[in-house]
């Protein structure tokens, strides 16, 4: 016959590796997704991608997350903090939608493409 004592005690070890895991996938996700100042409402803009950086982000978020360093078609250049899903095809030269509101601006659908 089994050990009841041994069944309770598997029970809590698979209980606390489930917390544990669900707890790394906490932090994965806030450190993934970057939440932060969000604009919800703005006008969509096209902006040339002059550079592909990293800045550098807690250890726990993964070390580095994209900056990119774009030119807004008033001719301004601005750095736009990213995640690594915004930059999906970036590099010199593509062009990618931004959402401005006043001078705060967000990545707005990830990804780059070619045509302006």
């Amino acid at each position: 016959m089994a050990d009841p004592f041994r069944t309770i005690a598997l029970r809590e070890h698979i209980i606390a590796a489930g917390a544990l895991v669900l707890l790394a996938a906490l932090i994965y996700a806030r450190s993934y997704l970057n939440f932060g100042n969000v604009v919800a409402d703005g006008q969509v803009v096209k902006a040339e991608v002059l550079r592909v950086g990293t800045r550098p982000v807690a250890r726990v978020a993964g070390g580095e997350l994209p900056i990119l360093t774009v030119r807004l078609p008033d001719g301004s250049i601005r750095q736009v903090k990213a995640t690594w899903p915004h930059v999906r095809d970036c590099k010199r030269g593509r062009w990618i939608s931004l959402l401005q509101h006043g001078t705060a601006l967000q990545v707005g659908k990830p990804g780059c493409y070619t045509a302006h």
